[in-house]
């Protein structure tokens, strides 16, 4: 059997067992139906033989309420069928509603507990059924590794906008569903993030075959999805791949992956992007980063900031920093596009380094204008040497009340133990922690890393046309709700319009940035 996206089944043999769950629900209801005459048949014998003893004198009285007690009457009504029975050697006719009038709850009850008997063997059979090769079950799960000589592997990141179930295995689940899905192209290697991302690795696949098995892959997991909500649209679900050979830097595989599927994020009718992490590309990227980094090194670079409004208290109580490198050819471009020219944990931390250094020298000449906040990558958080480094730096500066620092609860996720000491000791120094990019409720609980988190930021993805989606909605509800019972308040991102603005606040949000408000500003002082 050929195989196929979701169950395993051919379409053929879908069609055939489509078909036949007709046919014995056809069968079924004749029988049903056979059986409820027979009852009507044998209540209206009960009914005549105690008719066919009634006395003239108690004939006209008795013999209405005698008809009705078993469900007949005496006289023709509309859409009633005509029954004779003999008792007693006298014919009692009598008339009872169709059975598909009388019984028809009946009849509508058992059809639809049919359909719902068919569709949970279906779906148990999709959740739970064998895989088509166990082995490819056992396979260890991994992030992308190191492939055979002459072979090739594609590493893809799969986010999506939809709620799961929470008794559901999703490790589990979209590893059958994968397997039994891409397992011809090469070995499955399936690992769902505690973000709710996917992270997929398919080796020893052939060379020509990268975007068909990144196609096949978001139609399976879409096709996944579709079952928990049935409304739900292909461009709710995004996937960015790399498609690699051996030898490649797993840190370039990673980020490669990574900025695909942030290209595919912001893409309406893109839902697939594919980086080919060819030698010729693997040399310009590392050019491209030690390019840009030449630019910071030369401090051709500045800082912007993007107020956070409190509704509450109508002031600024943040300040979030954002780098500006000047580009000879491209003008200025965002951190957020330097990042993906960057690979090695060294370039990370040069440019983490250069962006505290210009803060702490902008807070320096401006120390009476509120909190600003910095964005550090995870290989600085993850590194004893940066933070012992930037402890000194905010020591000296005297600086920690008014710096914080923002991470995105992915990165939480995936790396809190050894989170957990860095924010103690930026904890001490007076630093505030900001958990950005909220998309869901969190799962932190009441842990010390929670109790170290200043507040939380919702994602620009959640927040942008909220009052549309009633979905979404409701995630930003249960974010506040959990939030609120942590003492911590929540702020949205990327607020560009009064409707948005509107229902954030309708919601519980206690604050917000974005162009709405004002866009990043030189000067702190231009904000206050």
């Amino acid at each position: 059997m050929p195989t196929q996206l979701l169950d395993g089944f051919s379409r053929q043999y879908k069609k055939k067992l489509v078909a036949v769950c007709l046919a014995v629900l056809l069968c079924l209801n004749f029988l049903l139906n056979h059986l409820l005459h027979l009852q009507v048949h044998t209540q209206g014998e009960e009914a005549a033989a105690e008719i066919s003893q009634l006395s003239a004198e108690a004939f006209a009285t008795r013999v209405s309420v005698i008809a009705t007690k078993y469900g007949f009457s005496p006289l023709p009504i509309a859409n009633a069928e005509e029954h004779q029975f003999v008792a007693n050697d006298q014919t009692v006719t009598l008339y009872h509603e169709s059975i598909w009038i009388s019984h028809g709850y009946i009849l509508i009850f058992f059809n639809l507990l049919s359909i719902g008997l068919v569709l949970f063997v279906h779906r148990w059979w999709f959740l739970y059924g064998k895989a088509e090769s166990t082995s490819h079950a056992q396979k260890p799960v991994a992030l992308p590794g190191p492939t055979p000589e002459g072979q090739y592997a594609l590493f893809a990141l799969i986010h999506w906008q939809c709620s799961t179930p929470e008794e559901v295995d999703l490790q589990l689940h979209f590893q059958l569903a994968l397997v039994k899905g891409v397992g011809e192209f090469g070995t499955v290697a399936v690992k769902y993030l505690a973000s709710g991302a996917l992270a997929v690795t398919v080796k020893q696949i052939g060379a020509t075959k990268g975007m068909d098995l990144a196609k096949q892959m978001h139609e399976i997991v879409y096709r996944v999805l579709l079952e928990f909500r049935g409304d739900l649209s292909r461009s709710k679900v995004k996937l960015g791949a790399c498609f690699y050979q051996e030898n490649k830097q797993q840190t370039q595989v990673y980020q490669s992956a990574k900025s695909a599927l942030s290209i595919a994020q912001n893409q309406v009718w893109q839902h697939i992007h594919l980086v080919h992490l060819t030698e010729l590309l693997a040399k310009r990227l590392n050019e491209d980063g030690e390019a840009l980094l030449s630019y910071l090194k030369a401090g051709q670079f500045s800082l912007f900031f993007q107020p956070l409004f409190d509704f509450l208290a109508e002031d600024v109580i943040v300040s979030e920093a954002l780098l500006r490198v000047t580009h000879k050819e491209m003008g200025r471009i965002s951190a957020k596009q330097v990042m993906q020219h960057l690979y090695t944990p060294e370039q990370f931390q040069f440019l983490d380094r250069a962006i505290v250094k210009q803060v702490l020298s902008v807070y320096e000449q401006e120390r009476s204008f509120g909190k600003v906040s910095i964005n550090l990558h995870i290989s600085s958080w993850v590194d004893s040497q940066f933070i012992d480094w930037l402890e000194g730096q905010i020591t000296t500066s005297h600086s920690g009340a008014a710096i914080g620092f923002e991470l995105s609860i992915e990165e939480v996720y995936q790396h809190g133990e050894r989170l957990l000491a860095a924010f103690g000791r930026l904890n001490r120094l007076g630093c505030d922690i900001y958990l950005d990019n909220v998309t869901q409720v969190i799962t932190l609980g009441r842990s010390p890393l929670a109790e170290l988190v200043k507040a939380i930021k919702l994602s620009y993805e959640l927040v942008h046309g909220i009052e549309k989606s009633a979905y979404r909605k409701r995630t930003v509800k249960q974010i506040v709700a959990q939030a609120r019972s942590l003492g911590i308040p929540v702020y949205a991102v990327g607020i560009e319009t009064v409707a948005e603005l509107s229902c954030i606040k309708g919601l519980g949000v206690k604050g917000a940035q974005g162009h709405y408000f004002s866009a990043p500003l030189q000067q702190l002082a231009d904000i206050h």
